[in-house]
């Protein structure tokens, strides 16, 4: 899996896969924005450093529901 970091140096990296936990979904990433946060937090804004892009738009790989594996993980949608 490929995660955008910020550890000093905004970067691509390469890390394992999550394994969800038992109240988890595990969501492949279909595309990923950078907000302007995300662009402050590179330049150095509070010290952040860990992995960024949080608006994105994905498909749920597993989950406790079967039903919800396959499904466009939407904004604002409450999975149960």
């Amino acid at each position: 899996m490929k995660a955008f970091v910020n550890d000093g140096a905004a970067r691509v990296i390469e890390t394992p896969n999550p394994t969800p936990a038992a109240n988890e979904v595990l969501v492949r990433v279909l595309t990923a924005g950078i907000c302007k946060t995300d662009v402050e937090i590179i330049k150095g804004y509070m010290g952040f450093q860990g992995v960024l892009d949080h608006e994105f738009v994905g498909i749920v790989e597993k989950s406790p529901h079967s039903d919800l594996v396959g499904a466009l993980l939407e904004l604002r949608r409450r999975i149960p």
